[in-house]
């Protein structure tokens, strides 16, 4: 087996390994390592994530002098810790000229045919007892939600499930997007393959691990004002794949509904 890169031009193919940044550039998102490697007249393209859960990959591939083998799906999804996943196959026509490239592709966490229980009813995620006013944008597509309160908030989980991902190192923030790799969060994952992002938490505002275990109503951190805010508050946002979606929350011992611009609701 032989293996290409960009250094062997005259080997005849232009590959490489290339680590590819995810659409949003959120803090959160890691690496996804791509090369391509050929075996007699075969090339094939493999996809490694190193990490402990699912990432989506929407592979772009520019070929020349090749076939493809099969088709390539609009999207994959590589499982956690995987090496070599192999994306794409091709017959090489002309070994000296043929020349491959993935510079389009794009990656984001989680799963992106992921199907939210849209019956699951949502924890208002700040102390119980509190009410803070939500902000929200007028955009369908985007259900960020945005709670100005009191840096030092405690900031509950929304649902139970799995920590992925967590940072509390920075004492950054500032109002223009560079600050954004800046933001200490906390990354959940749910048992439909969806993950909530608790983000903007003070330094050391981070009470669970990666590997633990909440429950909805658990306390997980205390709200900050990292990364990109000039103001406290606290980033909430459910994900499928690089997807935001809407959610329902508990609003009294009856009533449940969605949160609303310029309301302010009471955690129960």
């Amino acid at each position: 087996m032989r293996l290409f890169s960009r250094d062997q031009i005259t080997l005849g193919c232009i590959i490489g390994l290339f680590i590819l940044s995810g659409p949003k550039a959120l803090a959160w998102q890691d690496d996804i390592s791509f090369e391509a490697r050929s075996q007699g007249d075969t090339m094939r393209v493999f996809i490694t994530n190193p990490k402990p859960y699912k990432q989506t990959v929407s592979l772009k591939l520019q070929y020349s002098k090749m076939t493809l083998v099969g088709q390539i799906n609009s999207y994959l999804v590589i499982p956690p810790n995987t090496i070599d996943f192999v994306a794409a196959k091709f017959f090489m026509n002309d070994r000296a000229a043929a020349t491959i490239n993935w510079q389009g592709s794009q990656y984001f966490m989680g799963d992106i045919f992921a199907k939210h229980d849209d019956t699951y009813i949502y924890t208002i995620p700040y102390r119980k007892g509190a009410s803070f006013t939500i902000s929200k944008s007028e955009q369908v597509e985007n259900q960020v939600l945005r709670i100005a309160m009191p840096e030092d908030t405690e900031i509950r989980a929304g649902r139970d499930g799995l920590v992925l991902l967590v940072r509390s190192d920075s004492e950054t923030g500032c109002a223009v997007v560079d600050c954004a790799k800046f933001a200490n969060y906390i990354v959940i994952e749910h048992k439909d393959g969806t993950m909530a992002v608790y983000s903007h938490l003070r330094k050391d505002g981070v009470t669970v691990k990666p590997g633990d275990q909440v429950k909805a109503g658990d306390t997980i951190g205390f709200s900050g004002n990292t990364g990109w805010t000039s103001t406290p508050q606290l980033r909430f946002e459910v994900l499928k794949g690089n997807e935001t979606i809407q959610t329902k929350f508990r609003l009294s011992k009856k009533a449940t509904g969605y949160l609303e611009h310029g309301v302010k609701y009471k955690s129960r």
